[in-house]
């Protein structure tokens, strides 16, 4: 009889403790899912204003040069113009069809199943991804198609119209406003010093470092 009570009194004892903990384990689940949730709003509200600033930015511009190309009384500003509507054109193009990793990140954390017991490693997983990616954007992958289109435009000045120094004054003023461009990318995810998800925290250490070959960013988990 005893024995009885005592296993009723530990047997009520573990349901009061359960009752208990449960409220505040979930609260705190969705006290983290809260905090990752405002981190990918606040990425994908940088990454859209950054994104629709430098399209406007690259619309003017490609307005502008191809005035210049039409209406110049110079010859020589009147084939600038048309060289230049046509790189600010492929800006246009290129920040348009390009989804900034914010704005990705945030569409995938939103397609999760919050009710999936994998969400905390996939929301983990997410984050990981958008701040590798941010750090990718300001490496030599965000420079190749500035170089690419920059060269082309030195050699449609310089070599198509036997103007090699404004030819060189062109590609370095489009090679300034793409470095420009990656400087005022948003680097949300690599600026958080951790992201916490479920029991999962993902420490984030990010440096900016310089070689012979430029000015790099890493971030390490």
């Amino acid at each position: 009889m005893k024995a009885g009570m005592r296993y009723c009194r530990l047997l009520m004892s573990s349901i009061l403790l359960l009752a208990a903990t449960l409220p505040q384990a979930f609260a705190q689940t969705n006290l983290e899912r809260g905090k990752l949730g405002a981190l990918m709003v606040e990425g994908m509200e940088s990454a859209e204003t950054w994104r629709w600033g430098w399209a406007a930015f690259f619309a003017g511009s490609a307005t502008y040069n191809l005035y210049l190309g039409t209406s110049a009384d110079d010859p020589d500003d009147r084939y600038d113009g048309r060289v230049g509507a046509v790189t600010a054109g492929l800006g246009l193009i290129d920040t348009l069809i390009t989804t900034p990793p914010q704005t990705q990140a945030y569409r995938d954390y939103h397609a999760l199943s919050h009710d999936d017991r994998d969400t905390s490693d996939k929301a983990s997983a997410i984050a990981r991804e958008a701040a590798g990616s941010e750090a990718r954007l300001r490496g030599w992958r965000g420079r190749i198609g500035s170089l690419i289109v920059n060269a082309g435009a030195y050699a449609a000045i310089a070599e198509g119209d036997d103007r090699p120094d404004d030819g060189l004054r062109t590609a370095a003023i489009g090679l300034l406003v793409n470095e420009f461009k990656l400087w005022t990318a948003p680097t949300t995810f690599s600026d958080a010093s951790e992201i916490t998800m479920g029991r999962t925290t993902i420490p984030i250490q990010s440096n900016i470092y310089a070689t012979r070959h430029g000015i790099g960013l890493s971030v390490r988990f």
